[in-house]
């Protein structure tokens, strides 16, 4: 499964995820967070949260909190465990 990253339109740590991913060459979907479909797939996925970015994997569903380390990059654990 290709990670999906859920946005929001104006979401600035948003782009840096995009980034992120983009520069460590890991493939992803982005889909918009407000859709209804978005909003059924992350609650099937018991994933609440309002805030963006969401990403998630064939097995794992990070929020914002999770995604980002407390320097505001994005986790080098997360980005490790999407490579190819």
């Amino acid at each position: 499964m290709i990670p999906i990253v859920y946005t929001l339109d104006v979401c600035p740590n948003c782009e840096k995820l995009k980034a992120a991913l983009t520069e460590a060459g890991i493939e992803f979907e982005e889909r918009d967070m407000q859709t209804r479909d978005s909003l059924v797939d992350l609650r099937c996925r018991a994933c609440f949260t309002q805030e963006a970015p969401v990403l998630m994997t064939e097995d794992q569903v990070y929020e914002s909190k999770q995604i980002f380390s407390q320097d505001g990059s994005v986790d080098s654990g997360i980005l490790a465990a999407l490579r190819p």
